[in-house]
């Protein structure tokens, strides 16, 4: 793995079982059912840059950002973070590469605890490892300061008295407070109303310059990965269908999946927008073939028959679609 490569995946799968499977499933000899949420999925992410991974709902992709946070063991596959393969790291070893993954998530009330104060679920990673007294306020009050919330006013309230942008400013520095590396941004503005979607995503660029951080953007809004990211990954079904520079996919998108995605977003000087038709198909049955194959506009019947790989097509944009495979 080169240098600029922060983490990297081999094939990684996740697989959940899609019910409750019991006693009485046995007895009856039903077979389990399971979803495949992350399906053979191998990527790389760059040292200080912001990758976007975009899809709509149900693709995949906050458990491939889960996945890589240690917060989901993979079914199968590998991670490797600078070269160390934490998906065989333990107790302390796991402990401490953890301290260098965090999580921003979705909703910043459900994931900040109604009862404790904002400055002890700001300092609590750093106190469940071992910081106490005057360090641990000073270092949450000097994040609180850098995510622009008031240490003085603020410390002491519970998320009930925050407005929504000052909740997900706290999901942040909760997030930034033990010095990561990689921190996963899984739709960081989605509850948010537009202006203050502004201005989260532009505190979000001035923390990741200050720090040299590397973002993994979780988003189904392309013009949010457009604004932010330098890479793009488009994922559907639990597979990823193309890689790219953000501008070069957006600009001229290759794969059909994401030629409906771009098709599907709003723009000036833009009359009509065409939305993916059909429905997202099933990831307990999913189609033997391409997974894009039961609503693209130009299948073969290749696509319904064997799975392609992910291969470069022009200027390092690597593309899973037939359609680019030398046959």
């Amino acid at each position: 793995m080169g240098s600029d490569v922060l983490i990297r995946t081999e094939n990684l799968v996740k697989v959940f079982l899609a019910k409750n499977y019991g006693i009485i499933n046995r007895i009856l000899r039903e077979k389990p059912l399971f979803v495949r949420a992350v399906d053979d999925v191998s990527i790389e992410i760059p040292t200080g840059k912001t990758t976007a991974l975009v899809g709509e709902s149900g693709s995949g992709k906050t458990t491939l950002g889960r996945l890589l946070v240690t917060l989901e063991q993979p079914t199968s596959g590998r991670i490797y973070f600078h070269d160390i393969d934490i998906t065989k790291a333990r107790g302390r070893d796991l402990r401490n590469i953890r301290a260098k993954l965090q999580m921003v998530f979705q909703d910043p009330y459900s994931s900040l605890n109604p009862m404790m104060r904002i400055k002890d679920i700001i300092g609590e990673p750093l106190k469940n490892r071992g910081v106490r007294g005057k360090e641990l306020d000073e270092a949450v009050a000097k994040i609180m300061g850098e995510v622009g919330l008031d240490y003085s006013s603020l410390a002491t309230r519970r998320p009930s008295e925050l407005s929504g942008g000052q909740r997900q400013r706290v999901a942040i520095a909760r997030a930034l407070i033990t010095n990561p590396e990689f921190v996963v941004l899984d739709e960081p503005t989605s509850a948010l109303d537009a202006s203050t979607q502004a201005q989260v995503l532009n505190l979000l660029v001035d923390l990741q310059n200050r720090h040299n951080l590397t973002y993994l953007l979780i988003t189904h809004n392309v013009a949010v990965a457009k604004y932010m990211s330098d890479l793009i990954m488009i994922m559907y079904m639990g597979k990823i269908l193309e890689i790219g520079d953000t501008g070069s996919v957006l600009k001229e998108p290759l794969h059909p999946y994401t030629q409906a995605l771009i098709e599907s977003v709003p723009d000036i000087g833009k009359s009509e927008l065409k939305p993916p038709t059909g429905e997202v198909g099933s990831l307990v049955n999913p189609p033997k073939g391409c997974r894009f194959y039961p609503r693209c506009p130009f299948r073969m019947d290749i696509c319904r028959e064997r799975e392609p790989p992910i291969v470069e097509v022009k200027n390092g944009i690597k593309v899973a679609c037939w359609l680019y495979v030398k046959k």
